[in-house]
């Protein structure tokens, strides 16, 4: 169960309940205990916040020290990534023809879903981790399906030359300790990523929107899919959506919305 809270400005309360909706007026630490305390008395502990108040760190800090789960759109997108892949496709980018690299340390069920949906999609894999005994058993699957997979964790050589980079779970500063491909395609999931080598020309996405037509009208102020994020997680209701069917609208990189032109430059490098 999940609730949505939005910012409204209401001149006599602090905090108002609509059905599954909490408005506030305030973003301050004396409205969060409040909001705590009743979302406590409801025994919900996962939220889903409009754009203005995912805007302010603060206010969400003092959501987050009362241990509150908030949805941000990130896990959702380690579901997607296929269908990232499938958007980059219509623009002649021939994946089967590419080298991709996973840049992962953590081995979970999810991840390894994204080696093993990658591994059937590209020419060449290679997971580029810390943990590399973590994922012997994975390496020694996809082998003896014929699938051969190299696992490094060479920053000078293992992304000099890789095309596609799936980064899930590198920080900032990791990753651009690699020499990377000035033309590679990076899709960071857990975190926004900015290179910082001025001579790369290629596309860093940091974000996804998804082609929701006229769904989810009654929460305009929201993030469309961070409320997809909360439904398809919701136990209760996870069976209705079909993940497979999703479209993606527009990649997002550090600057916005990445252009079909720079999709399409980068298709014919």
């Amino acid at each position: 169960m999940v609730r949505y809270i939005e910012y409204k400005k209401m001149f006599f309360r602090k905090i108002k309940k609509e059905k599954n909706k909490y408005y506030i007026s305030k973003l301050n630490k004396r409205v969060s205990n409040k909001l705590f305390k009743k979302l406590k008395k409801e025994k919900i502990n996962k939220i889903v916040c409009d754009k203005y108040i995912m805007e302010n760190n603060q206010f969400l800090n003092y959501l987050y020290a009362k241990q509150l789960y908030i949805y941000n759109g990130r896990k959702l997108y380690k579901y997607i990534i296929k269908n990232i892949l499938n958007y980059l496709k219509q623009f002649n980018i021939k994946l089967e023809k590419l080298n991709v690299a996973i840049l992962v340390n953590e081995n979970l069920q999810i991840n390894n879903k994204i080696i093993e949906e990658a591994s059937g999609i590209f020419k060449r894999i290679s997971i580029i981790t810390n943990n590399s005994k973590k994922f012997l058993k994975l390496e020694n699957k996809l082998e003896e399906e014929g699938i051969p997979i190299n696992i490094s964790n060479n920053k000078r050589k293992s992304l000099s030359k890789t095309d596609i980079i799936i980064n899930i779970d590198f920080p900032n500063e990791l990753i651009n300790k690699f020499n990377i491909n000035t033309k590679a395609i990076i899709i960071n999931i857990e975190e926004k990523i900015k290179i910082k080598n001025k001579t790369f020309k290629g596309i860093n996405i940091n974000y996804y929107q998804i082609n929701f037509e006229d769904k989810f009208l009654e929460y305009e102020n929201f993030d469309k899919n961070i409320i997809y994020e909360s439904m398809f997680f919701d136990i209760d209701i996870k069976n209705k959506f079909n993940i497979d069917k999703l479209k993606i609208k527009n990649l997002i990189g550090n600057n916005g919305i990445i252009s079909v032109e720079e999709i399409k430059n980068i298709a014919i490098i």
